[in-house]
């Protein structure tokens, strides 16, 4: 822990008790003051304190090199720690272990901070009740991703942090070291989150799989049905892009329009899309855009200009249209010519960042090209 270069990491275990660490000695119960116990630890402090008379008294953080564990605990809405440590019990003249003293109205850096002292001493901290794992993880999270400050010998405030990323939890468990209470909940917490990422993309590999084989099916049989075809890009707004989850057919902008279909993104902001014919040509023999291609392109511009103009009211009642796009998916890549690809090429070019016009192939290599880059395989070019 440093705000510069990681510590060593070949230390063994047993190097860390090579040479003798002490601390802090509690009485418990304290004696009686005419104890010869007693008079004997004032004879020996007498004795240390003359030879050196800058020899500071003991702190808490003295008193945690000996502790066994601290108890983190919220008390009156304000974070607690119950201090755990070996006393000697005159009577018994035995070491007992019991929660000594408090450490009570901190700060959420003096919290941070007695986190680090506990963690540079291999003390363990736990929480004190299971509903207080939350709030202990959330205090060790901060330590990792914020930090905390220390005030070095002249008074200055240094920022440090724990040089264990928090994403690297797992990769970086030290079999010698006993990892806190605190991070072994971040261990869960990244393992399920793993799990829940892994579980999500098998889920969109397996939805992006079933709506291309839909769509090529229906694009691909011997009897097209363009309602069928329309229904599969409704059922299937992945074919889009991952981060499209609905399609969502008449959707309203305001009362003057309705749109023929609403693209949603996972973020809830929605895009507009114009679905035509699959049967529709784009171009005419003259090079010309037919007819269906720019009632196309009119609807969607119209559709923009009702967003632009009524921005006010958009952002009022209709808070997720902010700078749509649009989509008009229309027509077969095989009824082309070179030119006319090329026609098409420029079309979007002119239009980029208001909409893209895809034939219907054009969507389907999309799809293809992104299930092949999420699996890791080589991207086919049309």
């Amino acid at each position: 822990m440093n705000n510069t270069s990681p510590p060593k990491s070949n230390l063994t275990r047993l190097d860390r008790w090579k040479e003798p660490q002490y601390g802090a000695l509690l009485i418990s119960p304290p004696p009686a003051p005419d104890g010869k116990l007693a008079q004997a630890i004032d004879e020996h402090w007498a004795k240390i304190k003359e030879k050196d008379p800058e020899q500071p008294n003991w702190s808490i953080s003295d008193y945690l090199q000996s502790a066994k564990e601290l108890i983190f605990d919220i008390i009156d809405g304000k974070p607690v720690f119950h201090v755990v440590l070996f006393c000697l019990d005159p009577e018994r003249f035995e070491l007992c272990i019991t929660s000594v003293f408090d450490m009570i109205d901190l700060t959420p850096d003096e919290v941070r901070i007695t986190l680090v002292r506990a963690l540079a001493r291999n003390v363990p901290v736990y929480p004190n009740t299971k509903d207080l794992e939350e709030s202990l993880v959330r205090f060790h999270k901060d330590l990792i991703e914020d930090g905390f400050n220390l005030k070095d010998s002249s008074g200055k405030e240094t920022r440090f942090k724990l040089v264990k990323p928090l994403t690297k939890v797992l990769e970086n468990l030290n079999p010698i070291e006993v990892p806190s209470p605190a991070e072994l909940c971040l261990m869960r917490e990244a393992l399920q989150n793993e799990i829940s990422q892994r579980d999500h993309a098998g889920r969109i590999l397996a939805n992006l799989k079933i709506a291309i084989d839909e769509l090529e099916n229906s694009l691909t049989g011997k009897k097209r049905n363009e309602n069928q075809i329309q229904r599969t890009l409704t059922r299937n707004p992945i074919l889009f892009g991952v981060e499209y989850c609905q399609i969502i057919p008449k959707h309203a902008l305001g009362k003057d329009f309705e749109m023929d279909y609403a693209l949603k993104r996972v973020s809830g902001i929605y895009d507009l899309v114009e679905i035509e014919a699959s049967c529709h040509k784009l171009f005419t023999k003259g090079g010309n855009p037919t007819k269906e291609l720019v009632h196309a392109e009119q609807q969607i511009l119209d559709w923009l200009a009702w967003a632009e103009k009524h921005s006010a009211y958009a952002r009022e009642h209709l808070p997720t249209i902010q700078e749509p796009i649009g989509f008009i998916v229309i027509g077969r890549r095989l009824t082309l010519s070179e030119h006319d690809k090329n026609r098409l090429a420029r079309r979007n070019i002119a239009f980029r960042g208001t909409f893209q016009i895809l034939t219907y192939d054009d969507l389907l290599d999309r799809a293809k090209n992104l299930l092949s880059l999420l699996q890791g395989l080589k991207i086919n070019q049309p």
